[in-house]
Order: structure tokens, then sequence, then C-alpha cells
């Protein structure tokens, strides 16, 4: 199988997958917290065990790599 083609194709879900994630953030769960004070507080009690951003800092390096990988990296082999 093409080395090229797989990278970009994983490159391409995970890149997906990211984007997935920021729309689901911002249309479902941000919108429950508007109305400063109240809504921070709820905020603290809903993220008590994990946050977003525990997600995010492990899927937005690995899909900058993959897309490193993918347009960089891989085609200079191919030739």
């Amino acid at each position: 199988m093409n080395l090229h083609l797989v990278s970009a194709a994983i490159a391409l879900v995970v890149s997906a997958m990211l984007l997935g994630a920021g729309v689901y953030e911002s249309v479902v769960v941000a919108p429950n917290f508007q109305g400063a004070p109240t809504s921070l507080e709820h905020a603290r009690g809903f993220y008590h065990a994990t946050n977003p951003g525990t997600f995010f800092r492990v899927l937005s390096p690995g899909t900058q790599l993959f897309l490193l990988a993918a347009s960089v990296l891989f085609p200079w082999l191919e030739k």
C-alpha cells in the first residue's frame, strides 16, 4: 500500500476528528455556560474530572504531525 496515501488518509481522519470536536464544543457545550458568574461555577463542577483540554492537547499535536508527514516528508520518498 502506498505510504503517502495512508498518511494522507490518517491526516484527513484526524483533522476531521479535530474539526468535529471543535464544532461540538462550540455548538453543544459552550452555549450552556452563558451568564457569567453562575455559569463559571457550573463549568467548574461539570469539568471536575477532566476537561476538553485533555482531548485537544493530545489530538492537536497529533494532527499537526500527521499533516506534516503527509504533506512534506512522504512525497520526497516517492521520487
